[in-house]
């Protein structure tokens, strides 16, 4: 085991973490099994030597006063100033005195424990490095292969070395996969689930997932001269983005829409958007205000011609006609 720092250098090379992350997860490993040798009250601390690729495991005692109520409670990890005046006259309170730790002493047990603790502990670091890589993607279009169908329609992609997941919601409207298909999708966030594990959250729905694909298909978008300002959409229905551009000789709606109208991007046409209204922010809010004003004076005149009722019903005088005139007349007893 004097070349250890060798072994560790190997399973960062093959798990691919970094050096450090693998030398870390070691140490946690070797004080976690002394700790399971001893008591789990213990201190150690671990040094290794970079030169000659040795390491060492020491235990740590820390002088207090005597009668000092932690001498009962943890008499591995302290030690009284008394018992250590025997040691060294120049001891004081709060020295620390250190013992070497010699795991080979323990045998196989050592050995079985300092493997199973070294796996859990590099498998943390792989996972947090995994989940440090993925955060800084979230916001971005990913792209995977569908790798399966649960029972909860939830769809299950495998992208990299995580796997993520589509749930139905997140999916759009009379959208089918099956196994095998590429899909691009947006990231959400990557979260740790009990049943899951480390995975990542996709979606196909959200607005950001429209203005991502633009960014990456329209090349205006991609370097900054066509900025879109916002976005809103039906998923399989239609959608409206807002752009703006500070440069006179560039017409955004022209950049992102090609002829006669239609979207010039294969990603945003897989979406089966069937209207994509693209506006220019400079007419943006004139159009908005013009449109706003319209809708009211429209209801306006609706409720102006909508028939309504009186508030108060009065009795209509009118004139009899001439047979009833006449009728009345000769009936009349009193005339």
């Amino acid at each position: 085991m004097e070349k250890i720092l060798d072994i560790i250098e190997a399973i960062a090379h093959e798990k691919n973490i970094s050096r450090e992350n693998a030398i870390e997860a070691f140490k946690d490993a070797l004080i976690n099994t002394a700790k399971r040798l001893t008591t789990p009250s213990s201190d150690f601390e671990v040094i290794i030597d970079n030169d000659t690729k040795t390491y060492s495991v020491n235990k740590v005692i820390t002088v207090v006063p005597d009668g000092d109520e932690r001498l009962e409670e943890e008499p591995d990890s302290y030690i009284s100033l008394s018992e250590a005046k025997e040691f060294d006259d120049s001891i004081e309170v709060g020295d620390q005195l250190k013992e070497e730790f010699v795991l080979e002493d323990y045998g196989r047990t050592a050995s079985a424990n300092l493997f199973r603790e070294l796996e859990y502990h590099v498998q943390r670091r792989i996972e947090q490095d995994l989940f440090e890589k993925y955060r800084e993607k979230v916001g971005t279009v990913m792209l995977g292969t569908v790798n399966r169908i649960d029972n909860e329609d939830n769809t299950h992609v495998e992208i990299g070395e995580l796997k993520g997941i589509m749930s139905r919601r997140n999916r759009i409207k009379g959208e089918t996969f099956k196994r095998g298909d590429t899909i691009r999708a947006l990231l959400r966030y990557v979260s740790v689930d009990p049943q899951y594990g480390l995975f990542l959250e996709l979606t196909r729905t959200s607005p950001k997932f429209l203005e991502a694909l633009m960014a990456n298909e329209v090349p205006e978008i991609a370097d900054g001269v066509v900025e879109i300002v916002a976005a809103s959409r039906i998923p399989g229905e239609r959608a409206k983005i807002a752009l703006k551009t500070d440069q006179m000789n560039v017409d955004p709606i022209g950049a992102a829409v090609g002829v006669k109208g239609f979207v010039s991007t294969q990603s945003v046409k897989s979406l089966t958007v069937k209207i994509l209204t693209v506006l220019n922010t400079h007419l943006s809010l004139r159009f908005l205000s013009q449109e706003h004003s319209l809708r009211r004076s429209h209801r306006t005149s609706r409720w102006m011609q909508k028939p309504r009722k009186p508030l108060l019903t009065l009795p209509v005088t009118r004139k009899p006609k001439r047979s009833e005139r006449a009728v009345s007349t000769s009936a009349s007893p009193l005339c």
